[in-house]
């Protein structure tokens, strides 16, 4: 092909190019100006913009087809319904009012699909009488509602207010539904839960405020429902919650990628008319329902939480496992709590990636297993700080730490277990009991083994100090009973003089207690005053405890 054929070649197709664009735009232009504007006003729905698909009925609008409708103004009587197996439906909410006594202002009927895009400020209330619903068929009990096997995405740079403080839920979704937030604003008011699937619920950005009567977040299924997922995914947003029962709840896996959560149930953990026996006021929680086969779990790699609960601040019925994020918590019962194992941090992970700071607990992790890997943790605990328990079962509870960074302080045992503790690394500062008490800083019911661990304890020396129920072979420690007042400075010497640790008691103690991998017969504490009585101890491996003790003034 010669050289100008080709030159008339290209021209053509830069031509066809140019039409297409231009065509394209032309169709898009064609279908903003034929997208449907239903309007609402006066207790009428008016298309100010006509087209097809839906259908206008007394104050009901029905969208019957596929497509885009853009719908505005205000009504206080009016409703909307999607057709049952309608799909990829876009319902433009520009600045909406609507509310409605006698079913949903908005309902997704069964097997549909339905995009809500947020402009404006649109709210929605149902008005329906929640004393109603064992009674009246057409109740729907939500702002919004998704029937089941329904799909609901709500996004846009707008805000939506979903009341329903006056009958049930905020936006409920029922059997296989799923519910996705994109981005936007969503302020929900509930008289029983703010935001509810049965199947699944998807929180990718966005601004979420819930206030509710009982959970904020919710995806339990009914028990004869064996199909729905059950589970709630956050990988985003901030989100604020204050209810009066649980914060998140699911009945299978709540997954929390990232995020900003914020959760308070009744008025915090301190909070009086809270009764364990009656209520469930927990932060985040996972918990199995009888005769199903869901495992429910706790998996958290990433985000920022403040929790303040009267209950379990992170509780699962099942396992936990955090490997990143901040977290906050103030606790009336277990800061963080599994049925079966806690895991925390990761395997060669960074202390940097996950911090605990745990202001105020009964306990502070508690698990039949507990791991620590990595991270920093800050835990205050009226019981123990972290506890390794039975269960029915007889399962034996253990509890490792390959690592991290720790400061515990109790008014029980700082570490307990039923069972055996194994200690294979980290840098570790804990307070038990304060003087004269039972309870000792370190205290377990089988082995205890420390390897390549930093760990400073002090408090009381309890039935058994830390040094007697050492088990199996490690590292060198020293020890001492001597009585130190709160607010001392405490200081751990070489025998160069070096200082290798320095602490502060916050409680009376009358036992101090230091090992690391370094510590050998010339290291000793001091105050400010000098030099502390202490004892020396070399482990040996047998079955039981043989120590050679060194006197030193």
């Amino acid at each position: 092909m010669s050289f100008q054929k080709l030159r008339l070649l290209m021209k053509k197709i830069f031509q066809i190019q140019i039409f297409l664009s231009i065509l394209t735009f032309q169709l898009k232009l064609r279908s903003i100006s034929e997208t449907p504007t239903l309007t609402f006003s006066n207790e009428l729905i008016t298309a100010t913009v006509s087209g097809e698909g839906y259908k206008i009925s007394s104050t009901t609008l029905t969208i019957n087809q596929s497509g885009t409708y853009k719908l505005t103004g205000s009504c206080s009587v009016c409703n909307i319904e999607v057709k049952k197996s309608t799909t990829d439906v876009i319902l433009i909410l520009d600045s909406l009012t609507l509310s409605c006594s006698t079913t949903a202002p908005i309902a997704l009927k069964k097997s549909t699909s339905v995009t809500i895009q947020l402009e404006g400020t649109s709210t929605i209330t149902d008005l329906e009488n929640i004393n109603n619903e064992s009674t009246d068929e057409n109740f729907e009990g939500a702002a919004i509602k998704i029937k089941g096997e329904g799909n609901l995405i709500i996004e846009g740079t707008g805000t939506l207010n979903a009341d329903g403080s006056r009958c049930k839920n905020g936006i409920k979704g029922n059997e296989k539904s799923l519910i996705k937030i994109n981005s936007g604003e969503i302020n929900i008011n509930a008289a029983n839960s703010g935001l509810v699937s049965d199947g699944a619920i998807i929180i990718n950005d966005g601004v979420l405020n819930i206030n509710s009567n009982n959970d904020g977040i919710k995806s339990e299924p009914d028990l004869t429902d064996t199909e729905s997922e059950g589970s709630i995914t956050i990988n985003g947003g901030t989100i604020n919650i204050n209810s009066k029962g649980d914060g998140i709840q699911v009945s299978n896996n709540l997954k929390i990628t990232n995020g900003n959560i914020k959760i308070t149930t009744l008025s915090g953990f301190n909070d009086k008319t809270f009764n364990s026996e009656t209520m469930s006021c927990k932060g985040l929680k996972a918990s199995k329902k009888e005769n199903t086969n869901r495992i429910p779990s706790i998996i958290i790699s990433g985000g920022t939480f403040n929790i303040n609960t009267p209950d379990d601040a992170i509780h699962s019925d099942d396992s936990i496992t955090i490997t990143d994020g901040i977290f906050i918590i103030f606790s009336g019962d277990d800061g963080i709590h599994a049925d079966t194992q806690v895991i925390l941090g990761k395997e060669n992970g960074s202390n940097d990636d996950l911090s605990i700071t745990i202001k105020y607990s009964n306990e502070g992790i508690e698990g039949i297993n507990v791991k620590i890997y990595s991270g920093t943790y800050n835990i205050y605990a009226m019981d123990d700080g972290i506890n390794g328990k039975s269960d029915s079962k007889a399962n034996s509870p253990n509890i490792y730490v390959y690592g991290g960074e720790m400061y515990i302080n109790t008014e029980s045992d700082g570490f307990d277990s039923n069972g055996d503790i194994f200690f294979y690394g980290g840098n570790i500062e804990v307070w038990g009991m304060n003087a004269d008490g039972l309870n000792e800083p370190i205290d377990h019911d089988g082995i205890l083994e420390i390897k390549d661990t930093n760990i400073f304890a002090g408090g009381t020396k309890g039935i058994h100090a830390v040094h007697m129920h050492i088990k199996k072979k490690n590292q060198n420690y020293i020890y001492s009973y001597s009585t130190i007042s709160s607010d001392t400075n405490i200081y751990v010497y070489d025998g160069n003089n070096n200082l290798v640790y320095q602490t502060k008691t916050p409680k009376k103690v009358d036992y101090l207690f230091y090992t690391s991998n370094k510590v050998n017969s010339d290291f000793y504490f001091a105050d400010d005053k000098g030099r502390i009585r202490k004892n020396f101890g070399i482990n040996i491996k047998l079955s039981f405890i043989f120590s050679l003790i060194f006197i030193i003034f």
